[in-house]
């Protein structure tokens, strides 16, 4: 189970309750094609993108539970998820994590189950898995399954929402572990900012309420048990007209309706109704304000906020992501391109921050160098520069089509999520949209309105902001009451703010160009006779193997190419192996601005350090890939190492390295098993002894000799033909074999570990513990690796049940 604090998921949004119950009881409304749909008279026939050719059903019950059935005939795991719309804004001011200990208590038995550990014994034991969450404006239940078990795995689930029995036995077991789940995250530095913030908004808002729980806001209190207040809580919430369900099975539809409305149509139907929150977020008067956070690990970001009015209304819209997208631009001209290059950043990000129903926010967060962290001002002046020039001259008609081109690709060349996934963020938007825009409604981006763009920019000032600082030179006072964060929250003067409003305007920040990567030319290349389910050899020699397949299965203009460059300097040395991250590093900053614009277009790339070298990928709508391909060959090819960029990456690279010990215990047991086990792996204290011992020009002379003796494996998957994939090969020799030797790097080995008990302890800065146990196979053949598996899956469920929830020896197992 996984606690949720953040607003900014999509899925807690736009209260369509007075659309759904106009509709009849039971009425139900089919869709079997995608977006090519001939009745569009059916306002509820579901919009899906150009692959999915799955059927699907928008219903709701008699007691007003809305469901979505999808029937995916060749899917191997059937998934349902229950959303409820009730979460940690609904806790009683005294019982703070309420609503998310009920979330753990739901799954311990009911009426028709009593026994505690039924439902998770019933999953695992066929093949599933199931989770749950609890965020502020909801609570989402989740499972799947293999397909053949589908129904008797609903009766379980459907008993939750029906008879939950909330057996008394389990009561003091559950309270420790929230405390657990709670005590866990106590160094986690996203989490003790929540709690900061928490203590910062308004208190009448429900964001100032504590979500988690802990053994003190879930005590026994005289004539108050924690048990009578679960009762009375779901009771009073726990509605079903409240409540959306998704279902995914390889049955018809008919079918699947039967299964649904026989079990959900008892959930009860309390008719409840939830107000939008009117308290403001922050208190009046209190903006402009300037919040210091102390982190546990050596970060440094500023973050601006500024709250606004409710956007639900927007979502065919999306006048925020409109502004996010340019102000998030990492292309040439841009913001961060401007912080860049005056070494005062690593990363930005902007968008709708804090989504609820009432109440909006916009953030922009910038990841800092010390640097920077000594020019917050500057910075702050250069964000106003750059809304400056959006509202001056950038609410242009062709910019927001260029993002609506793109979004609209985005949806109908959609990759089908697995089962789980998708039943569970559908499950979410179908409180946020109307059923027909279900799945495309992420994605919708269709109503230009430069009105409303321009009202919002205005919004968007110094006097109406909320900065944060995270950094390890925090001026702090205070400390937060849950998680121990040192904080201070001072008020900005009308001077400062008069500055970053009056700030200059600067030349080197612009509005991003046309976008060359967009295309409207997504064709499918026209299926090979020899098309087949395995890729096979197209060129072996000279220091290259390649491998080509079509896709003969999804069907969609999309490719990917994978170029694992073998080098056996890569990885020989610590030091080697720290030159080579670094490589990788300095190419991904070389590459960003060209890059980017790409990546907005649906075109990704990654170049990371193997086992054994380098490896480079492209991804995504093809059309232009064998642009971006040549690209990053060049840069890897003749690197320009930059000495300021260079330090840059240095010192990032080394406060992660510092900072990986921070992680909790049981991380660093999982990070330490590859410590043990794989040859030439070497460990974060190892690679911190060479960090500092290469320069630039170190750089710059280890990238030659990288690539003097290389193997190249390679391979060619999806929208493509074998002339397309020999085209890359060559792309590939030209660049990087024409002058390199070809050799043989020895293979990854792995410590066969025999009959040995090995045991090992680490020290962690964490109060908390944690044990890791490893069991190697025999040998490395497919029939272990099949038996390993499936011993996992028949243990786990046991293993859970018996350490976490009957023993409580912690709260991850």
């Amino acid at each position: 189970m996984k606690v949720f604090a953040v607003l900014n998921y999509r899925w807690q949004r736009i209260a369509l309750l007075a659309l759904f119950t106009l509709l009849s009881a039971c009425q139900h409304v089919d869709n079997h094609v995608g977006t090519n749909a001939s009745d569009t008279s059916n306002a509820n026939a579901v919009i899906a993108s150009d692959g999915d050719h799955r059927a699907y059903r928008y219903l709701q019950l008699p007691n007003q539970l809305r469901v979505l059935l999808i029937s995916a005939p060749d899917t191997d795991k059937a998934a349902a998820a229950l959303d409820v719309n009730i979460g940690s804004r609904q806790d009683p001011l005294q019982r703070q994590g309420l609503a998310h200990f009920l979330e753990h208590m739901l799954f311990l038995g009911t009426d028709k189950y009593p026994n505690a550990d039924e439902y998770q014994d019933f999953i695992a034991a066929h093949g599933g898995n199931h989770n749950a969450y609890t965020a502020f404006e909801h609570t989402n239940y989740f499972f799947d399954i293999n397909s053949a078990y589908l129904e008797p795995a609903l009766d379980r689930f459907s008993r939750f929402f029906v008879a939950p029995l909330f057996s008394a036995e389990y009561v003091e077991r559950e309270k420790h572990a929230v405390d657990s789940e709670y005590k866990a995250n106590i160094q986690d530095d996203q989490h003790r900012a929540l709690d900061v913030l928490r203590e910062v908004v308004n208190p009448e808002h429900p964001l100032a309420k504590f979500s988690v729980g802990d053994l003190d806001t879930l005590a026994d209190r005289p004539d108050h048990p924690v048990r009578q207040d679960l009762l009375d809580f779901y009771a009073e919430n726990y509605s079903s007209n409240l409540m959306t369900l998704v279902v995914v099975g390889r049955e018809p539809l008919d079918r699947l309706q039967q299964m649904v409305t026989s079990r959900f149509s008892t959930v009860p139907n309390r008719q409840r109704v939830i107000a939008p929150i009117s308290a403001p977020l922050l208190r009046a008067g209190m903006l402009p304000e300037l919040v210091q956070i102390q982190p546990v690990q050596q970060r440094r970001s500023l973050s601006l906020a500024w709250p606004l009015p409710d956007q639900h209304d927007d979502y065919r819209g999306k006048s925020l992501d409109y502004i996010g997208n340019i102000l998030g631009h990492e292309g040439a001209g841009s913001l961060l391109s401007a912080l860049k290059q005056r070494g005062w950043a690593q990363a930005l990000s902007a968008g709708q921050g804090l989504d609820y129903d009432g109440g909006a926010e916009f953030n922009l967060s910038i990841d800092l160098t010390p640097e920077g962290n000594r020019h917050t001002d500057e910075i702050i002046g250069l964000v106003y520069r750059a809304i400056r020039l959006i509202h001056a001259n950038g609410i242009e008609d062709w910019l927001y089509r260029e993002q609506h081109i793109v979004a609209d690709q985005r949806f109908r060349f959609r990759e089908i999520p697995e089962p789980i996934t998708e039943v569970s963020h559908l499950a979410g938007n179908l409180h946020d949209y109307p059923a027909a825009e279900v799945i495309r409604g992420d994605y919708l981006m269709e109503q230009f309105e430069a009105d409303r763009i321009d009202a919002l920019l205005v919004q968007l000032t110094p006097q109406n902001m909320l900065v944060t600082l995270i950094s390890p030179d925090a001026a702090t006072e205070k400390t937060s009451a849950y998680y121990a964060t040192r904080y201070s929250v001072q008020s900005i003067s009308p001077q400062r703010t008069q500055q970053w409003q009056q700030a200059a305007a600067n030349a080197d920040i612009k509005l991003p160009a046309p976008n060359i990567f967009i295309t409207d030319q997504l064709a499918l290349k026209p299926l090979s006779a020899n098309a087949g389910d395995k890729p096979s050899l197209l060129h072996a020699g000279d220091g290259l193997q390649l491998w080509f397949l079509q896709d003969a299965v999804y069907r969609m203009p999309k490719a990917t190419i994978t170029i694992d460059v073998q080098a056996p300097l890569a990885n020989n040395s610590a030091q080697h192996a720290v030159a080579t991250e670094l490589l990788v590093r300095v190419l991904r900053e070389n590459l960003n601005e060209f890059s980017y614009p790409a990546s907005l277009a649906g075109l990704n790339y990654d170049i990371s350090r193997s086992g054994r070298g380098i490896t480079l990928r492209v991804d995504g709508l093809d059309a232009r890939q064998a642009l971006l391909l040549e690209r990053m060959l060049a840069a890897l090819h003749q690197p320009q190492i930059d000495p300021v960029v260079f330090a840059r990456v240095r010192r990032e690279y080394r406060r992660q390295l510092q900072d990986n010990n921070k992680r909790p215990p049981y991380e660093l047991l999982r990070g330490d098993i590859d410590n043990i086990l794989v040859r030439d792996f070497w460990t974060d204290s190892e690679l911190l002894k060479h960090i500092d011992k290469i320069e630039a020009a170190d750089l710059q002379k280890f990238a030659r000799q990288l690539l003097t003796q290389i193997h190249i494996d390679m391979l060619v998957y999806g929208n493509v033909v074998a002339s397309d994939a020999q085209h890359l090969g060559a792309l590939v020799t030209q660049q990087l074999l024409t002058s390199a030797r070809p050799v043989t790097p020895p293979p990854v080995a792995v410590l066969h570990l025999g009959t040995h008990d090995y045991r090992r302890t680490l020290k962690s800065p964490h109060a908390d513990a944690a044990l890791l146990w490893y069991r190697q196979a025999a040998d490395n053949s497919k029939s272990s690796r099949a038996a390993l598996g499936v011993s996992a899956q028949m243990i786990s469920a046991d293993f859970y049940a018996r350490l976490r929830t009957e023993q409580q020896f912690g709260y991850i197992v």
